[in-house]
């Protein structure tokens, strides 16, 4: 076995080892960089102050949704209503999620939680 060994320029182009960064914007970079690091809404969420968070985009999995047009409401509704959601908010949030008829029951569903007591 004749193998010559491998060897390593002692003088590296700039040119040749920042080629990586060719073409990727500085927003890719620092999303990059952040990565490993716990983002300012997951340090609320550990403190008091997760209630005060208001959570744009949340995300149901298929069966919540199925359990919501199965009429399985309850749990859904309380922590919409401790969370101030409209009926309008429900329905901007699940309209593209059911089908309109789905969505129209639910939404008035959501109404009788609701409006306030005296109303």
């Amino acid at each position: 076995m004749n193998a010559k060994p491998i060897s390593i320029s002692p003088k590296t182009s700039q040119g040749v080892t920042n080629s990586i960064h060719v073409g990727l914007s500085d927003a890719y970079e620092k999303r990059v960089l952040r990565s490993h690091r716990i983002s300012d809404d997951k340090k609320k969420e550990d403190g008091d102050e997760k209630k005060d968070v208001v959570d744009e985009e949340e995300r149901y999995p298929s069966w919540k949704i199925k359990d919501l047009i199965a009429g399985r409401t309850s749990e859904l509704f309380k922590k919409w209503k401790s969370r101030g959601r409209t009926p309008d908010d429900i329905a901007a949030k699940m309209k593209n999620r059911m089908s309109k008829n789905d969505l129209d029951d639910l939404v008035r569903r959501y109404e009788d939680v609701y409006r306030p007591m005296y109303y």
